[in-house]
């Protein structure tokens, strides 16, 4: 399973989604947004994330934006719970 995942590199919010997915076992297939040149302002971006924001994750036909909405999810969905 590889998610689609819209970040900036100097992004703290960005790399705490990247060290969550992989603490998860979660690929992320990374899509660097260029901010400064407005690449997040393009129409196939904002189709995906009306807010124009990062980071955002694509898990199939669902997208979230915000990092801790993200992190949360990514363990929520593919999290395991090994307290047995």
């Amino acid at each position: 399973m590889t998610l689609d995942f819209y970040y900036m590199a100097t992004s703290a919010p960005c790399r705490s989604v990247m060290l969550t997915a992989k603490a998860v076992g979660v690929e992320l297939n990374l899509k660097e947004l260029d901010l400064i040149a407005g690449e997040q302002m393009k129409p196939e971006f904002i189709a995906i994330n009306p807010q124009h924001c990062v980071p955002t994750l694509v898990d199939d036909d669902f997208a979230l934006w915000e990092s801790r909405p993200i992190c949360s999810y990514l363990v929520n969905r593919y999290g395991e719970d090994d307290s047995h």
